[in-house]
């Protein structure tokens, strides 16, 4: 119980930390002698991609830093520590994510509960070696465009500060889905509202 406790509150930190650590957020577009690498797309360069190519060079990247983020993973005494790119260094990714990185240490242990426990308890997810529930802040710019929408979607009647999305790893392997939850006021506990791969009902 010790362990989990320490990983969940380790994990709370990271998403504290999500907008102020990782690396550079310098756009390179995509390189015509390297068009097929990941790490030189820009959302501009995305914006200009056919339709149909969108979600795959999207993917391919969150591929990538999801990867990065779970092959960085260690064992401390304190428990289990990973480090990921900061959301906002993404593709196309939301100019109006809140930044949460104000939040205190109390409160984003409270949402890493919750969100854990969720994911434990109502989806039914089995914890996996070392890192239990692979979670992390949503870094998906299709699921972020919540904070651009005037609807919210199913955040409907909430501000942007008092939504929050995270990513957790399901039963497959490298296959991801989301969790939203949402507070009514930065004083007000979070609740998970909904868990699908889209904000929209």
């Amino acid at each position: 119980m010790k362990r989990r406790k320490s990983l969940m509150i380790i994990g709370a930190i990271l998403m504290s930390l999500t907008f102020s650590v990782g690396c550079s957020s310098r756009s390179t577009g995509i390189s015509s002698s390297r068009s097929n690498d990941v790490n030189n797309i820009d959302g501009d360069a995305i914006d200009r991609l056919p339709e149909e190519q969108k979600d795959t060079a999207i993917d391919k990247d969150l591929s990538r830093r999801r990867k990065a983020r779970k092959e960085s993973i260690q064992e401390t005494p304190e428990g289990t520590l990973s480090i990921g790119e900061p959301c906002i260094n993404v593709p196309g990714q939301s100019k109006n994510m809140p930044d949460f990185s104000n939040e205190s240490y109390e409160k984003m242990e409270e949402l890493s509960r919750i969100a854990n426990n969720y994911i434990e308890n109502e989806l039914k997810i089995p914890e996996k070696p070392v890192y239990i529930h692979n979670v992390s802040q949503c870094m998906d710019p299709r699921m972020n465009a919540i904070y651009d929408d005037e609807d919210k979607g199913v955040a409907s009647g909430y501000d942007n500060e008092n939504i929050y999305i995270e990513e957790y790893e399901t039963e497959k392997e490298d296959v991801y889905s989301y969790l939203i939850l949402v507070r009514e006021s930065k004083d007000s506990p979070w609740k998970v509202i909904h868990h699908e791969n889209s904000y929209k009902e």
